[in-house]
């Protein structure tokens, strides 16, 4: 199984790259220093959270928009959604990262768009820093799914008007992106260029007690965007950063065998990835998901528990895989109520079969929690898995601020 955490790690640092320039060691040194254990689901957020065991991750990405020289740190928070909530046993990841730092100023909650869970930004500075060392931009957010991460970049430079540090493209592609970074005084207006010239304008904030503002701009997935220009009073552009990123679906190359067609208008093809095979969903020609493919080992936790099922959810749309043995799979809400999928053998061989189903829910099952309980030919129960209600994975007790 750690070969399809080690892949689902992998894809995140390529989404990460957008703002990070991946050191020629990176991959290694987070491989060996994963647990040997396996992930729930992947959802690439900009800090590559993965639902695992219980323990966070460093990360070792340079900043600076990929043009930095130094090491960027970050953890990653792998606890299962609403297992062990910030306080109650889990390491807080705002109290973890800044465990050797200063904060400088208030922190600014928002609404991470693609995820629909709040981010943190702020400031900080290392420990026994210098003076004139400059701030470093640090960021939190929490993944729908359960996991989340937190990570702070180099001090930024003194050069420079304004910074691009970060975004919340992930695969799958959300249907809105958040991009963010820092300004100095004199920057009053940001907007993002589009290849076709259009420009959305975004905002800019300064928390109470922060050496530098911060600045967001939300704006379509599908948008591609060449540029972020930053704006002084006058309109005049004091700095443009180009967008080197540019998002890649997962599915490159000859599928291996034939698709196969599921309930729902789900479509499920196998793919070689990373010297492994991946099982990648698609709806209306979309990417919204993806599963590994080793029936022995479909998802486990840091303790060896193992669950026959991995489980994904996109739009009301729930689909994945489980064993060999479940003939059919019911997604229990709540308040009681549930939704069957009857199950389908792989046509490739792998020895774990499919599902897709749909549901209709005024809420978000993560933050209420659900249940997912496997049955054989005979209705007999063989499994159960417990999802319970998602906890936010950092305390509020520093103090922050609100947008305006």
């Amino acid at each position: 199984m750690v070969n399809e955490l080690e892949d689902r790690l992998r894809a995140a640092l390529d989404a990460r790259a957008q703002t990070y320039e991946i050191g020629a060691h990176a991959w290694g040194e987070v491989r060996d220093r994963l647990p040997r254990s396996s992930y729930h689901r992947f959802w690439p957020l900009a800090l590559i959270p993965v639902a695992a065991a219980a323990v966070a991750v460093p990360l070792f990405l340079t900043a600076e928009n990929g043009k930095g020289g130094g090491v960027t740190t970050g953890v990653v928070s792998t606890a299962p959604a609403g297992e062990e909530p910030a306080g109650e046993g889990q390491e807080d990841i705002y109290e973890g990262i800044m465990q050797d730092k200063t904060p400088l100023g208030d922190r600014l909650v928002l609404d991470n768009p693609s995820e629909h869970r709040p981010m943190v930004l702020w400031f900080a500075k290392p420990e026994n820093a210098k003076d004139d060392t400059g701030p470093m931009f640090c960021e939190a957010l929490q993944g729908r799914t359960g996991p989340g991460g937190a990570m702070c970049g180099d001090p930024l430079g003194k050069r420079k008007q304004a910074w691009v540090t970060g975004s919340t493209v992930a695969w799958p592609l959300p249907e809105t992106v958040l991009y963010y970074g820092a300004t100095r005084d004199g920057v009053s207006g940001v907007s993002t260029v589009g290849k076709d010239g259009i420009r959305v304008a975004g905002k800019i904030q300064r928390p109470e007690g922060a050496p530098l503002s911060l600045w967001t701009v939300s704006a379509p997935s599908k948008t591609q965007v060449a540029a972020f220009e930053f704006t002084d009073a006058a309109g005049r552009v004091v700095e443009r950063v180009r967008n080197d990123y540019h998002y890649q679906p997962m599915a490159t190359g000859a599928p291996v065998g034939t698709a196969m067609t599921m309930p729902e208008g789900m479509v499920a093809s196998v793919y070689p990835f990373s010297g492994t095979k991946t099982l990648i969903w698609t709806l209306n020609g979309q990417e919204v998901g993806q599963n590994g493919v080793d029936a022995k080992n479909l998802t486990a936790d840091a303790a060896g528990g193992r669950y026959p099922v991995d489980f994904l959810d996109r739009d009301g749309h729930w689909f994945g895989v489980t064993d060999a043995r479940t003939a059919r799979i019911a997604l229990v809400f709540k308040d009681g109520t549930s939704k069957i999928a009857e199950t389908r053998a792989d046509s490739w061989g792998f020895g774990i079969r499919l599902f897709a189903g749909t549901y209709r829910r005024s809420g978000d099952i993560y933050l209420e929690g659900f249940q997912l309980v496997g049955y054989d030919e005979t209705g007999t129960e063989i499994w159960r898995k417990d999802n319970p209600a998602q906890q936010l994975q950092w305390q509020t007790s520093q103090p922050t601020s609100s947008p305006g």
